[in-house]
């Protein structure tokens, strides 16, 4: 589908537009070539329109090439949100962010009508930045975009989203959950607060056990949903993997990105199941 053109003459747009898609071709690439955490963050307020609905967007970017996006809009006589996770993709079509499984804020609950929004970012021959959201249903929608900055502008805009940004002050714990019958053998990776990514391992855990992850005697705390895990089950061929490939203890093992929820007591959880197996 062709792409729409943002008209507005406003330099201002323009410089915001052009930031955007600088980070975001430059986190794409960090991600795929060098396969590094950043700690960088960015906060962008996105705003477009389908049909007569007017929608506007809270989107808190990482130069890892993911985050989180909340949308509110009108609907039914009230106002209401829904918050995806965004992932950054490059596409036969440009440079995509992507919008997947829209939840209610907070919850892992899945929202039952909003289509997931998928943001192409494109430049043509004459230097001139184009941004469609094209949703999952299909629906084609202008957009425009700017960069929210400084600590006030960014707690007051995400305030309209019932949101505050994580910061170490608010890192949780990691739980693990262990929902097989087998024991499980496990690696995560996973960013301590602020700081460089780790990886520890390797986590023997009972059938049916639930319990915190540790490393010397200190609960492992992270200020970011996302991890990488490889878990398997000894002495048969069943596991938990994925693209990422860490090396851990002399060999090589194939990490699966898994998005954290928050349970009841304010703690990050993974959870495994044996429902394939």
């Amino acid at each position: 589908m062709k792409s729409l053109k943002i008209n507005n003459p406003a330099l201002n747009n323009a410089f915001f537009l052009n930031v955007l898609t600088i980070r975001l071709i430059t986190a794409f690439f960090f991600t795929i070539i060098f396969s590094i955490g950043v700690h960088a963050q960015d906060v962008f307020e996105i705003k477009f329109t389908a049909g007569y609905t007017q929608y506007r967007g809270a989107l808190v970017i990482y130069n890892s090439g993911s985050g989180k996006m909340r949308v509110r809009y009108y609907s039914n006589g009230k106002t209401k949100m829904v918050e995806q996770t965004m992932k950054i993709e490059n596409t036969q079509y440009g440079m995509r962010l992507t919008g997947y499984n829209p939840v209610y804020p907070n919850t892992s609950i899945k929202h039952p009508s909003y289509n997931a929004d998928n943001f192409y970012i494109s430049v043509n021959e004459n230097g001139k930045y184009s941004i469609t959201n094209i949703d999952d249903g299909g629906t084609p929608a202008k957009t425009t975009i700017r960069l929210i900055k400084g600590k006030y502008s960014i707690d007051k805009f995400l305030g309209d989203f019932n949101w505050e940004l994580n910061s170490t002050s608010t890192s949780k714990q990691i739980y693990f959950k262990n929902t097989c019958s087998s024991d499980i053998k496990l690696a995560v990776r996973y960013r301590y607060n602020d700081e460089s990514w780790t990886t520890k391992y390797w986590y023997n855990i009972d059938g049916n056990e639930r319990t915190y992850l540790s490393s010397n005697g200190n609960r492992l705390t992270t200020n970011n949903s996302i991890v990488y895990i490889y878990a398997k089950i000894p002495g048969e061929n069943y596991e938990w993997s994925g693209e990422k490939s860490r090396y851990i203890n002399g060999e090589y093992y194939d990490m699966m990105e898994y998005e954290m929820n928050i349970d009841s007591d304010g703690d990050y959880y993974i959870s495994l199941n044996c429902l394939n197996r």
